[in-house]
């Protein structure tokens, strides 16, 4: 049997709280093609809560990992830069009506989720973390 040992994002001021193995941090970057990358998110959602548990760059319907996943919004994995949302990130995301998005830049990554009245802060996420190597 595996373990499986999950982060928790779970800032103050966030309406959200999110958990996540390490190990999607990883096959984030491993998936990357090219400086500015993006994919999609999945996993399940319980009221305010989401368990993250696979990032899947190009998604098919057949995808045995998503059996029993729902979306739960994107990622964007940067090679160096800010921990923001771009216009074309933003974009994307809006697909998900409640959607969270992950963004990874350099050593660094944090999450955007929706605020209360429906509008997102995509400048700053409401708390970084650190990506371990």
């Amino acid at each position: 049997m595996r373990t499986i040992l999950y982060r928790r994002w779970a800032p103050a001021t966030s309406p959200v709280k999110i958990e996540f193995p390490s190990d999607v941090l990883h096959e984030i970057r491993a998936q990357r093609h090219s400086d500015h990358d993006r994919g999609y998110l999945f996993g399940r959602r319980q009221g305010n809560e989401l368990r993250v548990m696979a990032a899947i760059r190009a998604p098919h319907k057949e995808d045995p990992r998503l059996q029993w996943l729902e979306p739960l919004g994107i990622y964007v994995s940067r090679v160096r830069g800010e921990v923001f949302l771009t216009d074309d990130d933003l974009e994307m995301l809006q697909r998900f009506s409640d959607g969270v998005a992950l963004v990874l830049a350099g050593g660094r990554g944090g999450f955007f989720t929706r605020e209360a009245d429906g509008s997102i802060q995509a400048v700053r996420s409401h708390e970084e973390f650190l990506i371990s190597d």
